[in-house]
């Protein structure tokens, strides 16, 4: 694909694109992936919506677009997303304003979440398929879709009850630990979480931006690092938080940073999200595993925090704040099964590391 025109962020040039290459004209709010010289296309590929999910090659087929690849997918919506402000303008739109970009409803929802006949028969007119949708650049392998409510955008996403129960515990669970998490709900047939960039009042770049696909802790916090100190620490947090609830999907598209929308400056780590594939969702521990005596991730964080000399100061963790995290989620689940492997997870961690309180006693 040959592009030309320009990379915006909101009304704001950003660079020239001209047969790919770019000239960029404002450093400050390039995206990141983009000043670490990566390719403009791969850059636009990442952001449209999965090709394998099934529910996408409904939408693809319906808009005509089954033989489209991942950047003409995402350049329908001028590659937009819900959760940033960079926008592709080709030449031949030089009249296109952000307002004309940014995306005010979604009727693709419930295709993108069900794929059910009844969601096929309410776009499948003129008027609806002409509509601009962030299903395109709605990115994950799980299905879901945006909803616009009371002004505010929430991610859906269908899951399991294992997966289900694991994200709002785990959501509980970290937001009584002090960790910063993205809010979650319960839906009917899985969990909504709110836009944690409040309609894109802040940017968030993928650690897919910084490190491409390289889940290496190591690699992930010396690149960190180098962004802000201060930053590494908060990717500790996540890290702690995996760790202690045994996330196996971590991954560099579901963390990352939020940068400020007005100056491109780096604010926080984004807030802990993307916790379905955590704890029980692949089933419960065997009565071995359940003591983790040799978890990988336990063992994982540990040994980056000995390769880094970083002291990290655990947060306290009792039993009545998992039994206050059972009681506000409120499944049915095995919660002697689930407790004790938390609390044997924690008991590994504590014996290696300081807790909070040990960082707030005063210096004698």
């Amino acid at each position: 694909m040959q592009l030309n025109g320009l990379l915006m962020h909101k009304d704001t040039v950003v660079a020239d694109i001209k047969n790919n290459e770019l000239e960029i004209i404002n450093q400050g709010l390039l995206p990141l992936y983009l000043k670490r010289n990566g390719s403009l296309e791969t850059w636009i590929a990442s952001r449209a919506i999965d090709a394998h999910r099934p529910h996408s090659r409904l939408i693809k087929r319906i808009l005509r677009l089954s033989a489209a690849d991942d950047c003409e997918v995402a350049l329908k919506v001028n590659a937009a997303t819900i959760t940033d402000n960079w926008w592709i303008k080709q030449t031949a739109e030089e009249s296109l304003k952000y307002k004309d970009v940014r995306f005010s409803v979604n009727y693709f929802d419930n295709l993108a979440l069900k794929g059910d006949p009844d969601s096929i028969e309410r776009i499948n007119h003129p008027e609806i398929l002409t509509s601009r949708s962030p299903e395109l650049t709605n990115i994950g392998s799980f299905e879901k879709c945006w909803k616009l409510e009371n002004q505010e955008w929430w991610l859906y996403k269908l899951s399991n009850a294992f997966q289900t129960f694991s994200e709002l515990f785990i959501f509980e669970m970290g937001s009584m630990l002090g960790f910063d998490m993205a809010y979650f709900e319960p839906w009917e047939s899985g969990t909504k979480t709110l836009d944690f960039t409040e309609n894109a009042k802040y940017d968030f770049e993928p650690a897919f931006s910084l490190v491409g696909e390289e889940v290496d802790y190591f690699t992930n916090y010396t690149a960190i690092h180098a962004l802000s100190p201060e930053l590494a620490q908060e990717y500790l947090d996540i890290l702690a938080c995996d760790a202690l609830f045994f996330n196996f999907d971590r991954h560099t598209h579901n963390y990352g940073f939020l940068r400020d929308s007005d100056t491109g400056l780096y604010l926080k780590m984004a807030p802990n999200f993307d916790n379905n594939l955590a704890l029980i969702a692949n089933g419960y521990p065997s009565q071995v595993s359940i003591k983790r005596k040799n978890d990988l991730f336990i063992n994982d964080f540990l040994d980056l925090l000995d390769q880094t000399n970083s002291t990290y100061y655990l947060p306290e963790l009792s039993e009545s704040m998992i039994d206050e995290a059972f009681e506000l989620v409120g499944m049915n689940v095995h919660y002697d099964t689930i407790k004790a492997f938390i609390l044997n997870g924690y008991d590994r961690l504590a014996k290696e590391l300081p807790t909070k309180a040990a960082e707030e006693e005063p210096e004698r």
